[in-house]
This record gives structure tokens, sequence and C-alpha cells, in this order.
């Protein structure tokens, strides 16, 4: 996808720390990145737990997908770690909206408010420098974390899937959520 260089910076709610979101590149393309699409905590949410992982399928990963997505990286400032990804996806050009997609793949940093931080971020970003009018997201049902980050950004759950999602526990429903810009 084209974009301009993406730099986009938040301090966290309440917190000393701040995080930066920027185009991922291939140099964060490592192997700690590879390690949390492969951990079973990390991708229980994710279509990408169906891959097993290496360096190779990661690469040509980045490489396609870039093509067409905007891939961004979550970048902690404090300790300039690469924490999490964001991806801008579905580009509907004719009905002038998109898709996000994230995920907070170091542990060490979950629970503190930078998913929320980062959608928020995110979601501006698309209304201002995209000029969308719609910003869509999915997730399972049993995501509590994830939906609570989307509300928490002012986004409508719009519907529920039906046994739309098939996880090693057996099939749940998909929650689709929405935000239109004002």
């Amino acid at each position: 996808m084209n974009t301009d260089k993406v730099i986009l910076k938040k301090k966290l709610d309440g917190q000393e720390s701040s995080i930066t979101i920027r185009n991922l590149t291939i140099s964060d393309v490592t192997e700690t990145y590879c390690n949390w699409l492969n951990d079973t905590e990390v991708n229980k949410y994710l279509e990408s737990r169906f891959t097993k992982w290496d360096m190779s399928s990661l690469l040509k990963y980045f490489q396609d997908k870039s093509r067409k997505e905007l891939l961004l990286a979550i970048i902690d400032d404090d300790t300039t770690t690469h924490i999490g990804n964001v991806k801008i996806s579905s580009v509907d050009p004719y009905h002038n909206r998109v898709d996000i997609g994230i995920v907070i793949g170091d542990k060490r940093f979950w629970g503190k408010g930078i998913a929320t931080a980062a959608i928020e971020i995110v979601t501006n970003y698309c209304f201002t420098n995209l000029g969308v009018h719609k910003v869509t997201a999915g997730t399972y049902i049993n995501n509590k974390a994830s939906i609570k980050a989307f509300l928490k950004n002012n986004y409508m759950i719009e519907g529920e899937m039906q046994d739309h999602y098939l996880t090693p526990s057996g099939w749940v429903n998909g929650i689709y959520m929405g935000k239109l810009r004002k």
C-alpha cells in the first residue's frame, strides 16, 4: 500500500511512557517477531496460528502484504523495543473504508493500555491522513481485551457472526465493530 512514512506518537494515559507507531520495516522482521506468531498465548486469536512460522515464511509474508496493506510497528519509546503491530487492510476505495488488526506480541507489555492507545492513533490516522469514512475491526467473541480496547475508542459493535471461528475448544462467534468519521 503506497503511503508516506508513518510516524505517530502518543503518551499513554496516566503514565510517563509513550509509544510510537511507524512503518514496519524489514529490520523488524526478526526471530522475536517470528516467535510471537508461534506463541500459542499471543496467537490465540490470530489467523496466523494456522501457520508454523519461520524466518523465510515471515519475510515472504512481509514482502507480499506490504505491497497492498499498511503494516505498522508499535514501538515502546522507553526501550525502543518493537512490541507489536497494526495492520491496515481491506482498503475499499469505493466505499471509503478500511479494516485494522492489532497484536501486542511482547507479553511484558500486555495490560498497559498500549492496544487502546495504538487503536486510537491508527484510527485517527485512517480518518485524517487516509480520509476514510469508516474503520472496521473484527475479533473472536472471547477476546475480551481486544473488544474492550476498541470499545474504549468509541467503536460500536455492529454484529455478531454465529460459529464464525473454529478454535481448539470448538466454534466461537465473531464480533464485528466499526467507527465512523465524525
